[in-house]
């Protein structure tokens, strides 16, 4: 089920052209922590965080927590 939402996560940033920095400045956080939540670590995210994941990458966020 993670696997899926980082998947969905890293196809959308590339798809929409941005890159892991780009996207971590658009949501106020590291471009260390954005590439953790990118990977398959698992951690906890808070919803505010998720709101703006799904901002910077165009979908809403219950697509992000849709799997």
């Amino acid at each position: 089920k993670r696997e899926k939402k980082n998947l969905l996560i890293i196809s959308r940033r590339k798809k929409i052209g941005l890159t892991q920095e780009e996207i971590a400045e658009r949501i106020g956080v590291s471009p260390r922590y954005y590439q953790m939540l990118e990977s398959k670590k698992p951690t906890a995210v808070k919803i505010d965080l998720i709101e703006k994941i799904a901002k910077a990458l165009k979908i809403t966020p219950s697509k992000l927590l849709d799997f």
